[in-house]
């Protein structure tokens, strides 16, 4: 356990063949073992036990391992190398009847979701080669373990999926192997969802229902790659788009999410050339939203990948008199758009919408006014990303394509979500802003989403100008535990601010002050007026 990282608890140790528990007859020992680095620690009241270093621990495997005879007495002969004799003694450990009880859970779940996970692509490789043997002894972990905990059951479907992806020549995995373990990593996951019930902690819905599509996904593709008929791969197919829905609706600004969902899109606009167009257009909306409003730049080349293939697959469909010729409907816009917004670019290169030189997008906003694409949802989003880019403090056009937006069907994101509420501060309308970020600290409460406020935003400014705005503060009771000032520009709404800032000792109310206001995801907060971006000033 310690080549692995974790303690072992007492409660784990081997039975003694003497007439003392093991653990005191190690306890009697210690300063002799000391030179191995033996140590006991307590955890959460048990004691436990461990060795200093995680190198000792493999050092210690590795003399076995040369060790015949005493490898032998152990039942280990069969051994084939240092790491699988590791193997076998934490498959030893994985088996006992204890790791099913509420007080073991935490360290069997940790079997599936790093001891005996198989993940290349997140630097989980160990027992890659030894995968047969692996999956065997998660299948042989206590009933009540794999019964129980979504965890579990969801990392074990992990492992097989990422198994199925392997190279055949290197690692053994046959066509009728894949198919295999995508069977299995499905009834894993839908087993967790239908038959474990949610508890705070646990393996929420999202990640799940993300990993379920992704399960299809692959499944689909290895179905026609085996010569299934195309009557079982579109199934799967229709499987996949509905759990990428399932989980796209759970949280819409989650990159994870957004490639699956995308992969979803993508995978079904090459097998059927009749949605190809429009899962294409769909795509390259949700993807260079994704990339203008993502923060996490570990994620961007991912998602460019996605975009550049979307693009591609859509110049491969579109016809390339669609740009000369007068667009007959919604899709001929969008089309239009985007081979615009493409138009003299290496779109193999991953750019972002703000890195798209202006003329191109002047002239996509110029193809989205077309009277075909009135109303339409991806035509508004797209005009309002980059309208956001082209001209950033034009909040009163912003804000009239998000209404047009919420004026539709269409489900606004978070992120979205906190761009409105504050372009409605921008646009003098602090009551109806406000009344947005009640809701928002709502959802920020109950639910887990990636945002962030946009540079253009996270300054009150003078209407449509770049220039900050000041407003004038009075100071109230503390609320709290926080200082709260009244703010006359808004209509007397409440914003929290920090005494130290503007030089008070203590809050004494009816103070009036000049501010600047910065807005956070919860709303409004006022800065001296000496903050603020030195551009901005």
């Amino acid at each position: 356990m310690s080549s692995e990282h974790l303690p072992l608890p007492a409660g784990l140790l081997p039975a003694s063949p003497g007439e003392w528990p093991t653990s005191h007859v190690l306890e009697d020992r210690r300063s002799e073992l000391a030179v191995l680095g033996l140590l006991s620690v307590r955890v959460d009241g048990e004691k436990h036990w461990a060795l200093a270093h995680d190198i000792l621990g493999r050092l210690l495997v590795n003399a076995l391992f040369y060790d015949f005879t005493t490898r032998s007495q152990m039942g280990l002969a069969e051994a084939k190398d240092a790491e699988h004799l590791r193997f076998l003694l934490l498959q030893n450990i994985s088996r006992k009847r204890e790791l099913g009880e509420r007080s073991y859970r935490p360290l069997g779940e940790d079997f599936a979701t790093s001891i005996f996970k198989i993940d290349p692509d997140h630097g989980r490789t160990s027992f890659t080669y030894l995968w047969r043997e692996v999956l065997g002894a998660l299948d042989s972990m206590p009933l009540s373990l794999r019964d129980t905990s979504r965890v579990f059951r969801h990392h074990s479907a992990i492992s097989r999926r990422r198994i199925a992806m392997l190279p055949s020549e290197f690692y053994g995995v046959s066509i009728e192997d894949k198919a295999e373990l995508l069977r299995r990593a499905i009834d894993d996951i839908n087993f967790a969802l239908t038959s474990i019930e949610y508890t705070p902690g646990s393996e929420p819905n999202l990640n799940l229902y993300n990993s379920l599509a992704n399960a299809y996904l692959n499944f689909a593709n290895v179905e026609a790659e085996r010569g299934s008929s195309r009557e079982k791969v579109i199934e799967l197919r229709r499987l996949a788009n509905e759990a990428t829905r399932r989980a796209y609706d759970e949280s819409p600004t989650n990159s994870y999410v957004i490639e699956t969902y995308v992969k979803n899109l993508l995978g079904n606009a090459k097998s059927a050339p009749e949605v190809a167009s429009e899962n294409c257009v769909e795509a390259l909306g949700i993807l260079f939203s994704a990339i203008h409003s993502n923060e996490e730049d570990y994620r961007r080349p991912q998602l460019t990948e996605l975009a550049d293939q979307a693009l591609e697959l859509l110049l491969k469909q579109a016809p390339g008199i669609i740009q000369a010729a007068e667009p007959k409907s919604t899709l001929d816009v969008l089309i239009k758009a985007w081979l615009t917004l493409a138009d003299g670019l290496d779109y193999h290169s991953g750019i972002a919408l703000y890195e798209i030189p202006e003329k191109n997008r002047s002239r996509t906003l110029d193809v989205l006014k077309h009277p075909a694409a009135r109303g339409n949802v991806q035509a508004l989003r797209l005009s309002y990303d980059l309208t956001c880019i082209g001209s950033p403090y034009a909040f009163r056009q912003q804000i009239e394509f998000v209404q047009q937006l919420e004026a539709t069907d269409y489900r606004a994101t978070p992120q979205l979500r906190l761009e409105y509420a504050i372009l409605l501060f921008q646009t003098s309308r602090a009551a109806e802003g406000e009344r947005a970020f009640q809701n928002l600290r709502k959802v920020w409460r109950e639910t887990e989403h990636f945002v962030r406020v946009p540079d253009r935003l996270r300054w009150l400014r003078e209407f449509d100008s770049a220039k900050l705005k000041i407003v004038q503060a009075t100071t109230g009771s503390d609320y709290g535990h926080r200082a709260i000032a009244r703010v006359q520009e808004f209509n007397n709404l409440q914003a929290p601010f920090r005494l130290e800032e503007f030089g008070f000792r203590e809050l004494r109310p009816g103070v009036r002050f000049a501010a600047k206001v910065s807005f956070g995801h919860n709303g409004p907060f006022l800065r001296p007026v000496t903050a603020g971006p030195i551009d901005a000033s």
